[in-house]
Protein backbone atom coordinates (compact mmCIF):
# COMPACT_ATOMS: atom_id res chain seq x y z
CA UNK A 1 0.00 0.00 0.00
CA UNK A 2 1.02 3.37 -1.01
CA UNK A 3 1.91 5.13 2.76
CA UNK A 4 2.43 9.17 2.86
CA UNK A 5 4.65 10.98 5.68
CA UNK A 6 3.65 14.39 6.30
CA UNK A 7 5.71 17.40 7.92
CA UNK A 8 3.12 18.50 10.81
CA UNK A 9 3.50 21.76 12.56
CA UNK A 10 5.11 21.83 15.74
CA UNK A 11 3.16 22.02 18.96
CA UNK A 12 0.65 25.20 18.47
CA UNK A 13 0.48 28.37 20.44
CA UNK A 14 -2.33 28.66 22.65
CA UNK A 15 -3.68 32.56 21.85
CA UNK A 16 -6.24 34.11 24.32
CA UNK A 17 -9.72 32.22 23.91
CA UNK A 18 -11.41 29.45 25.45
CA UNK A 19 -11.48 27.28 22.67
CA UNK A 20 -8.65 29.04 20.23
CA UNK A 21 -5.84 26.36 19.72
CA UNK A 22 -3.81 27.93 16.65
CA UNK A 23 -0.56 27.47 14.55
CA UNK A 24 2.02 29.51 14.53
CA UNK A 25 1.43 31.38 12.11
CA UNK A 26 -2.35 32.06 13.10
CA UNK A 27 -3.89 29.88 10.82
CA UNK A 28 -6.44 27.41 12.35
CA UNK A 29 -5.95 23.96 13.43
CA UNK A 30 -9.43 23.25 14.65
CA UNK A 31 -13.08 22.97 12.80
CA UNK A 32 -14.56 25.19 15.09
CA UNK A 33 -11.78 27.83 14.50
CA UNK A 34 -12.11 27.42 10.70
CA UNK A 35 -15.59 28.26 11.51
CA UNK A 36 -14.68 31.01 13.23
CA UNK A 37 -12.46 32.56 10.82
CA UNK A 38 -14.90 31.84 7.93
CA UNK A 39 -17.42 33.87 9.60
CA UNK A 40 -15.14 37.16 10.49
CA UNK A 41 -13.59 37.41 7.12
CA UNK A 42 -16.50 36.35 4.67
CA UNK A 43 -19.68 37.62 7.04
CA UNK A 44 -22.62 37.52 4.83
CA UNK A 45 -20.76 36.52 1.48
CA UNK A 46 -22.50 33.51 -0.35
CA UNK A 47 -20.49 30.03 1.05
CA UNK A 48 -22.69 27.52 -0.44
CA UNK A 49 -25.83 27.30 -3.01
CA UNK A 50 -28.09 24.56 -4.43
CA UNK A 51 -31.30 24.30 -6.63
CA UNK A 52 -34.10 22.88 -5.50
CA UNK A 53 -37.14 22.82 -6.90
CA UNK A 54 -36.06 25.35 -9.46
CA UNK A 55 -35.26 27.81 -6.60
CA UNK A 56 -31.76 28.57 -5.47
CA UNK A 57 -31.48 27.95 -1.84
CA UNK A 58 -28.20 29.84 -0.44
CA UNK A 59 -26.62 30.36 2.84
CA UNK A 60 -23.77 32.72 4.08
CA UNK A 61 -20.93 32.14 6.10
CA UNK A 62 -22.20 33.92 8.99
CA UNK A 63 -25.40 31.78 8.70
CA UNK A 64 -23.22 28.72 8.52
CA UNK A 65 -21.53 29.45 11.79
CA UNK A 66 -25.09 30.20 13.36
CA UNK A 67 -27.04 27.06 11.91
CA UNK A 68 -24.43 24.88 12.81
CA UNK A 69 -23.40 25.50 16.12
CA UNK A 70 -27.31 25.85 16.51
CA UNK A 71 -27.85 22.49 15.44
CA UNK A 72 -24.41 21.36 17.41
CA UNK A 73 -26.21 22.45 20.79
CA UNK A 74 -29.40 20.07 19.16
CA UNK A 75 -27.29 16.91 19.02
CA UNK A 76 -25.85 17.99 22.70
CA UNK A 77 -29.14 17.74 24.02
CA UNK A 78 -30.17 14.66 21.89
CA UNK A 79 -27.10 13.01 23.83
CA UNK A 80 -23.75 13.97 21.58
CA UNK A 81 -21.10 13.31 23.97
CA UNK A 82 -17.39 14.27 23.40
CA UNK A 83 -15.58 11.55 21.26
CA UNK A 84 -19.53 9.97 19.79
CA UNK A 85 -19.31 8.94 16.30
CA UNK A 86 -22.04 10.03 13.76
CA UNK A 87 -22.76 8.82 10.72
CA UNK A 88 -23.71 11.08 7.85
CA UNK A 89 -25.03 9.23 4.80
CA UNK A 90 -26.67 11.61 2.03
CA UNK A 91 -26.16 13.88 -1.12
CA UNK A 92 -23.88 17.01 -1.28
CA UNK A 93 -25.97 20.00 -0.10
CA UNK A 94 -26.11 22.96 2.52
CA UNK A 95 -27.57 20.31 5.15
CA UNK A 96 -25.09 17.93 4.67
CA UNK A 97 -22.07 20.82 5.13
CA UNK A 98 -24.00 21.99 8.26
CA UNK A 99 -24.59 18.72 9.44
CA UNK A 100 -20.64 18.15 9.32
CA UNK A 101 -19.52 20.98 10.93
CA UNK A 102 -22.29 20.46 13.85
CA UNK A 103 -20.80 17.07 14.64
CA UNK A 104 -17.47 18.54 14.95
CA UNK A 105 -17.86 21.54 17.01
CA UNK A 106 -19.93 19.64 19.19
CA UNK A 107 -16.60 17.46 19.98
CA UNK A 108 -17.78 14.09 17.72
CA UNK A 109 -16.34 12.40 14.84
CA UNK A 110 -18.10 12.33 11.21
CA UNK A 111 -18.75 8.91 10.07
CA UNK A 112 -19.48 9.78 6.13
CA UNK A 113 -20.37 7.28 4.03
CA UNK A 114 -21.61 7.12 0.34
CA UNK A 115 -25.35 6.92 0.13
CA UNK A 116 -25.44 4.20 -3.00
CA UNK A 117 -23.56 1.88 -1.20
CA UNK A 118 -25.77 -1.73 -0.19
CA UNK A 119 -27.70 -1.81 2.74
CA UNK A 120 -25.16 -4.91 4.29
CA UNK A 121 -21.90 -2.40 3.48
CA UNK A 122 -23.40 0.88 5.22
CA UNK A 123 -24.71 -1.38 7.95
CA UNK A 124 -21.08 -2.82 8.59
CA UNK A 125 -19.75 0.39 8.73
CA UNK A 126 -22.12 1.31 11.26
CA UNK A 127 -21.37 -1.05 13.33
CA UNK A 128 -17.55 -0.91 12.71
CA UNK A 129 -17.40 2.53 13.68
CA UNK A 130 -19.77 2.61 16.93
CA UNK A 131 -22.09 4.78 15.60
CA UNK A 132 -23.94 6.92 18.16
CA UNK A 133 -26.67 9.02 15.62
CA UNK A 134 -26.89 9.30 12.11
CA UNK A 135 -27.82 11.86 9.62
CA UNK A 136 -29.83 10.66 6.79
CA UNK A 137 -31.35 12.13 3.47
CA UNK A 138 -34.71 11.70 3.52
CA UNK A 139 -33.65 9.96 -0.27
CA UNK A 140 -31.75 7.25 1.23
CA UNK A 141 -33.53 7.04 4.45
CA UNK A 142 -35.79 4.01 3.00
CA UNK A 143 -32.75 2.11 1.46
CA UNK A 144 -30.71 1.80 5.04
CA UNK A 145 -33.83 0.93 7.56
CA UNK A 146 -31.75 -2.35 8.88
CA UNK A 147 -28.58 -0.75 8.59
CA UNK A 148 -30.10 1.95 11.67
CA UNK A 149 -30.70 -0.40 13.89
CA UNK A 150 -28.34 0.36 16.59
CA UNK A 151 -28.00 4.42 16.50
CA UNK A 152 -29.95 5.69 18.91
CA UNK A 153 -31.08 8.45 16.92
CA UNK A 154 -31.82 9.67 13.63
CA UNK A 155 -31.85 13.12 12.04
CA UNK A 156 -33.24 13.58 8.46
CA UNK A 157 -32.57 15.62 5.80
CA UNK A 158 -33.06 17.32 2.27
CA UNK A 159 -36.49 16.96 0.86
CA UNK A 160 -39.45 15.36 3.21
CA UNK A 161 -37.12 15.41 5.90
CA UNK A 162 -38.78 14.28 8.98
CA UNK A 163 -41.99 13.01 7.00
CA UNK A 164 -42.75 9.03 8.44
CA UNK A 165 -44.06 8.91 4.11
CA UNK A 166 -41.85 5.93 2.50
CA UNK A 167 -40.20 4.84 5.69
CA UNK A 168 -40.65 1.10 6.24
CA UNK A 169 -42.93 0.29 8.88
CA UNK A 170 -40.46 -1.74 10.78
CA UNK A 171 -38.63 1.40 11.46
CA UNK A 172 -41.37 3.01 12.81
CA UNK A 173 -42.60 0.13 15.08
CA UNK A 174 -39.27 -0.01 16.82
CA UNK A 175 -38.91 2.18 19.54
CA UNK A 176 -35.37 3.23 18.88
CA UNK A 177 -33.67 5.05 16.89
CA UNK A 178 -35.64 7.71 17.34
CA UNK A 179 -36.73 9.42 13.97
CA UNK A 180 -36.74 13.77 13.52
CA UNK A 181 -35.80 16.12 10.95
CA UNK A 182 -33.01 18.63 10.73
CA UNK A 183 -35.24 21.29 12.25
CA UNK A 184 -36.32 18.99 14.92
CA UNK A 185 -33.07 18.59 15.87
CA UNK A 186 -32.48 22.41 15.80
CA UNK A 187 -35.43 22.90 18.06
CA UNK A 188 -34.11 20.80 20.60
CA UNK A 189 -31.09 22.98 21.47
CA UNK A 190 -31.55 24.65 24.88
CA UNK A 191 -29.72 26.97 27.42
CA UNK A 192 -28.41 23.88 29.09
CA UNK A 193 -27.22 22.26 25.85
CA UNK A 194 -25.55 25.80 24.32
CA UNK A 195 -24.10 26.48 27.33
CA UNK A 196 -22.20 22.66 27.35
CA UNK A 197 -21.54 23.00 24.06
CA UNK A 198 -19.76 26.79 24.69
CA UNK A 199 -17.46 24.94 27.49
CA UNK A 200 -16.47 22.34 24.91
CA UNK A 201 -12.76 22.64 24.15
CA UNK A 202 -12.12 20.73 20.34
CA UNK A 203 -8.37 20.08 20.30
CA UNK A 204 -6.33 19.41 17.35
CA UNK A 205 -5.49 15.95 17.49
CA UNK A 206 -8.97 15.24 18.49
CA UNK A 207 -10.75 12.80 15.93
CA UNK A 208 -12.71 14.91 13.72
CA UNK A 209 -13.57 12.07 10.93
CA UNK A 210 -13.31 8.53 10.30
CA UNK A 211 -13.28 7.96 5.87
CA UNK A 212 -13.89 4.61 5.01
CA UNK A 213 -11.98 3.56 1.73
CA UNK A 214 -10.85 0.22 0.08
CA UNK A 215 -7.44 1.84 -1.19
CA UNK A 216 -5.49 -0.70 -2.84
CA UNK A 217 -5.66 -3.55 -0.03
CA UNK A 218 -8.47 -5.52 0.55
CA UNK A 219 -11.88 -4.13 1.89
CA UNK A 220 -12.61 -1.04 3.25
CA UNK A 221 -10.74 0.36 6.30
CA UNK A 222 -12.36 3.18 8.20
CA UNK A 223 -9.00 6.01 7.69
CA UNK A 224 -9.30 8.09 11.13
CA UNK A 225 -8.49 11.62 10.69
CA UNK A 226 -7.84 14.49 13.14
CA UNK A 227 -8.45 18.31 12.89
CA UNK A 228 -4.86 18.77 12.55
CA UNK A 229 -4.71 16.39 9.47
CA UNK A 230 -7.49 18.06 7.68
CA UNK A 231 -6.23 21.99 8.89
CA UNK A 232 -2.83 20.97 7.68
CA UNK A 233 -3.70 19.74 4.46
CA UNK A 234 -5.57 22.76 4.55
CA UNK A 235 -2.64 25.18 4.93
CA UNK A 236 -0.96 23.08 1.99
CA UNK A 237 -3.53 23.37 -0.32
CA UNK A 238 -3.90 27.25 -0.02
CA UNK A 239 -0.31 27.65 -0.58
CA UNK A 240 -0.04 25.77 -3.76
CA UNK A 241 -2.95 26.92 -6.04
CA UNK A 242 -3.87 30.15 -6.34
CA UNK A 243 -7.78 30.27 -5.38
CA UNK A 244 -9.35 33.33 -3.66
CA UNK A 245 -12.82 34.85 -2.85
CA UNK A 246 -13.71 35.73 -6.38
CA UNK A 247 -13.71 31.91 -7.66
CA UNK A 248 -16.91 30.22 -8.19
CA UNK A 249 -16.72 26.26 -8.07
CA UNK A 250 -18.79 23.34 -8.80
CA UNK A 251 -19.25 20.43 -6.87
CA UNK A 252 -20.67 16.93 -7.98
CA UNK A 253 -18.18 14.41 -6.37
CA UNK A 254 -19.53 13.26 -3.35
CA UNK A 255 -18.01 14.90 -0.22
CA UNK A 256 -17.95 11.34 1.77
CA UNK A 257 -14.24 11.50 -0.24
CA UNK A 258 -11.85 13.16 0.91
CA UNK A 259 -10.57 15.41 -1.76
CA UNK A 260 -14.25 16.85 -2.72
CA UNK A 261 -14.76 16.81 1.14
CA UNK A 262 -11.19 19.23 1.45
CA UNK A 263 -12.43 21.57 -1.10
CA UNK A 264 -16.47 21.55 -0.42
CA UNK A 265 -15.33 21.93 3.85
CA UNK A 266 -12.10 23.08 3.59
CA UNK A 267 -9.98 25.47 1.36
CA UNK A 268 -13.12 27.09 -1.24
CA UNK A 269 -14.83 28.38 2.49
CA UNK A 270 -11.27 29.36 3.96
CA UNK A 271 -10.41 31.73 0.94
CA UNK A 272 -14.08 33.14 0.43
CA UNK A 273 -14.98 30.91 -2.64
CA UNK A 274 -18.61 30.39 -3.29
CA UNK A 275 -19.21 26.63 -3.90
CA UNK A 276 -22.49 25.37 -5.64
CA UNK A 277 -23.70 21.70 -5.36
CA UNK A 278 -24.78 19.49 -8.20
CA UNK A 279 -25.88 15.78 -7.46
CA UNK A 280 -26.64 15.12 -11.09
CA UNK A 281 -24.34 14.83 -13.59
CA UNK A 282 -26.42 15.33 -16.80
CA UNK A 283 -27.22 19.12 -15.23
CA UNK A 284 -22.92 19.80 -15.19
CA UNK A 285 -23.40 22.01 -18.36
CA UNK A 286 -26.31 23.34 -17.80
CA UNK A 287 -25.44 24.32 -14.01
CA UNK A 288 -21.78 26.11 -15.61
CA UNK A 289 -23.90 27.69 -18.04
CA UNK A 290 -25.89 29.36 -15.24
CA UNK A 291 -22.91 29.70 -12.55
CA UNK A 292 -19.98 30.63 -14.59
CA UNK A 293 -17.70 28.28 -12.17
CA UNK A 294 -13.85 29.58 -12.58
CA UNK A 295 -13.23 26.00 -11.10
CA UNK A 296 -14.13 22.25 -11.64
CA UNK A 297 -13.24 19.73 -10.00
CA UNK A 298 -13.30 15.94 -10.80
CA UNK A 299 -12.52 12.42 -11.29
CA UNK A 300 -10.85 11.29 -15.29
CA UNK A 301 -14.21 9.48 -16.26
CA UNK A 302 -16.40 12.49 -15.58
CA UNK A 303 -14.11 14.42 -18.09
CA UNK A 304 -13.71 11.28 -20.25
CA UNK A 305 -17.64 11.96 -20.46
CA UNK A 306 -17.44 15.62 -20.48
CA UNK A 307 -15.36 15.41 -23.59
CA UNK A 308 -17.70 13.29 -25.31
CA UNK A 309 -20.60 14.91 -24.83
CA UNK A 310 -19.03 18.04 -26.54
CA UNK A 311 -18.19 16.53 -29.12
CA UNK A 312 -21.90 14.51 -29.91
CA UNK A 313 -23.28 18.32 -29.05
CA UNK A 314 -21.59 19.72 -31.40
CA UNK A 315 -22.41 17.03 -34.14
CA UNK A 316 -25.78 16.87 -33.34
CA UNK A 317 -25.92 20.66 -34.55
CA UNK A 318 -24.41 19.57 -37.73
CA UNK A 319 -20.98 21.66 -36.98
CA UNK A 320 -18.49 18.99 -36.93
CA UNK A 321 -16.24 19.76 -39.38
CA UNK A 322 -15.97 23.29 -38.31
CA UNK A 323 -15.34 22.23 -34.64
CA UNK A 324 -12.17 19.39 -35.95
CA UNK A 325 -10.97 22.45 -38.39
CA UNK A 326 -10.57 24.63 -35.45
CA UNK A 327 -8.87 21.27 -33.84
CA UNK A 328 -6.34 21.63 -36.25
CA UNK A 329 -5.84 25.04 -36.36
CA UNK A 330 -5.25 25.17 -32.59
CA UNK A 331 -2.69 22.66 -32.38
CA UNK A 332 -0.55 23.68 -35.63
CA UNK A 333 -0.46 27.55 -33.97
CA UNK A 334 0.38 25.48 -30.64
CA UNK A 335 3.24 23.70 -32.40
CA UNK A 336 4.79 26.84 -33.88
CA UNK A 337 4.59 29.09 -31.64
CA UNK A 338 3.73 27.78 -27.88
CA UNK A 339 0.83 30.07 -27.51
CA UNK A 340 -2.99 28.40 -27.04
CA UNK A 341 -5.49 30.40 -29.12
CA UNK A 342 -8.36 27.37 -28.41
CA UNK A 343 -9.88 29.93 -25.61
CA UNK A 344 -10.57 32.23 -28.85
CA UNK A 345 -11.52 29.92 -32.12
CA UNK A 346 -13.80 27.84 -29.21
CA UNK A 347 -15.55 31.32 -27.84
CA UNK A 348 -18.79 29.99 -28.06
CA UNK A 349 -18.23 26.50 -26.27
CA UNK A 350 -16.72 28.21 -23.37
CA UNK A 351 -19.69 30.43 -23.27
CA UNK A 352 -21.69 27.60 -22.89
CA UNK A 353 -19.73 27.03 -19.92
CA UNK A 354 -19.97 29.97 -18.09
CA UNK A 355 -17.22 31.88 -20.07
CA UNK A 356 -15.22 32.49 -16.85
CA UNK A 357 -13.36 28.99 -16.22
CA UNK A 358 -10.08 29.47 -15.32
CA UNK A 359 -8.63 25.50 -14.72
CA UNK A 360 -10.43 22.33 -13.88
CA UNK A 361 -8.57 19.61 -11.47
CA UNK A 362 -8.49 15.69 -11.80
CA UNK A 363 -8.17 13.67 -8.81
CA UNK A 364 -8.95 10.08 -7.65
CA UNK A 365 -7.27 7.99 -10.16
CA UNK A 366 -4.95 8.47 -13.37
CA UNK A 367 -6.24 10.72 -16.28
CA UNK A 368 -5.48 9.95 -19.54
CA UNK A 369 -2.56 12.49 -21.21
CA UNK A 370 -4.63 12.37 -24.21
CA UNK A 371 -8.25 13.84 -22.20
CA UNK A 372 -5.85 16.54 -20.82
CA UNK A 373 -4.34 17.32 -24.40
CA UNK A 374 -8.01 17.29 -26.04
CA UNK A 375 -9.41 19.93 -23.06
CA UNK A 376 -5.89 22.14 -23.67
CA UNK A 377 -6.85 22.19 -27.53
CA UNK A 378 -10.14 23.51 -26.26
CA UNK A 379 -8.27 25.65 -24.53
CA UNK A 380 -9.73 24.42 -21.35
CA UNK A 381 -6.61 23.50 -18.71
CA UNK A 382 -7.14 20.37 -16.50
CA UNK A 383 -4.11 20.15 -13.93
CA UNK A 384 -3.94 16.88 -12.29
CA UNK A 385 -3.27 16.09 -7.99
CA UNK A 386 -2.84 12.73 -6.26
CA UNK A 387 -3.39 12.16 -2.72
CA UNK A 388 -4.58 9.44 -0.19
CA UNK A 389 -7.60 9.45 2.08
CA UNK A 390 -4.73 8.74 4.64
CA UNK A 391 -3.07 11.80 4.23
CA UNK A 392 -6.51 14.24 4.31
CA UNK A 393 -5.99 13.86 1.28
CA UNK A 394 -3.33 15.97 -1.01
CA UNK A 395 0.23 15.05 -1.59
CA UNK A 396 0.67 16.66 -4.98
CA UNK A 397 -0.26 18.59 -7.41
CA UNK A 398 0.31 20.68 -10.81
CA UNK A 399 0.31 24.14 -9.98
CA UNK A 400 -1.49 26.53 -11.98
CA UNK A 401 0.15 29.23 -14.73
CA UNK A 402 -1.78 31.12 -16.72
CA UNK A 403 1.63 31.95 -18.84
CA UNK A 404 2.38 28.72 -18.97
CA UNK A 405 -0.22 27.55 -20.37
CA UNK A 406 -1.05 29.88 -22.96
CA UNK A 407 1.83 31.32 -23.38
CA UNK A 408 4.35 27.90 -23.54
CA UNK A 409 4.27 24.25 -23.70
CA UNK A 410 5.06 23.91 -20.51
CA UNK A 411 2.11 21.77 -20.07
CA UNK A 412 1.94 19.79 -23.42
CA UNK A 413 5.06 18.32 -21.60
CA UNK A 414 3.99 17.41 -18.31
CA UNK A 415 0.48 16.16 -19.10
CA UNK A 416 0.02 12.94 -17.22
CA UNK A 417 2.58 14.46 -13.97
CA UNK A 418 0.66 15.37 -11.23
CA UNK A 419 3.20 17.82 -10.11
CA UNK A 420 5.09 18.33 -6.68
CA UNK A 421 4.72 17.71 -3.38
CA UNK A 422 3.00 20.15 -1.89
CA UNK A 423 4.31 22.76 1.36
CA UNK A 424 4.83 20.03 4.23
CA UNK A 425 4.68 17.04 2.16
CA UNK A 426 7.77 14.83 1.86
CA UNK A 427 7.82 12.06 -1.07
CA UNK A 428 10.21 9.39 -1.70
CA UNK A 429 10.83 6.64 -3.96
CA UNK A 430 12.13 3.52 -2.15
CA UNK A 431 13.11 -0.05 -3.44
CA UNK A 432 10.90 -2.95 -3.50
CA UNK A 433 12.81 -6.15 -3.68
CA UNK A 434 9.79 -8.75 -4.45
CA UNK A 435 9.54 -7.30 -7.16
CA UNK A 436 12.79 -6.48 -7.92
CA UNK A 437 12.33 -2.86 -8.22
CA UNK A 438 15.52 -0.50 -7.58
CA UNK A 439 15.45 2.86 -8.01
CA UNK A 440 19.01 3.31 -8.81
CA UNK A 441 18.96 1.00 -11.46
CA UNK A 442 15.74 1.18 -12.95
CA UNK A 443 14.23 4.31 -11.91
CA UNK A 444 11.02 3.03 -10.16
CA UNK A 445 9.83 2.17 -7.38
CA UNK A 446 7.40 2.68 -4.35
CA UNK A 447 6.29 5.89 -3.78
CA UNK A 448 5.74 6.83 -0.17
Amino acid sequence: MVLSKLKMPGTPAESTGQNTLRAPDGSPMTFPDLLEDNRRAWGTKIAFQQKVHREWRRISHSDVYRRSYELAAGLVALGLEQGDRVALIGENSIDWVCAYYAIVVAGGTAVPIYYDLKPSEVGEMIERADTKLAFVSSKALPKFEASLSHVQSVVTFGEGAGSREGVPGGFLRRAAPELLSIDDALARATAESRHKLAATIVRPDDLASIVFTSGTTGGMKGVMLTHRNFMANLRSGRRSEPLNERDRVILVLPMHHALPFMMGMGVGPAVGAETTFENDLRRIRDRMSEVKPTLFLGVPAIFEVMYRNIVHGIEAQGKLETFEKGLRIVEATKQRTGINIGRIVFRELHKRLGGRLRFMVSGGAALNPQVARKFAHLGIPIIQGWGLTESSPLLAIQRWSPRKFYMSNYYEEHFGTVGSAVEDVEVSLIDVPEKELYVHLHGEGELV
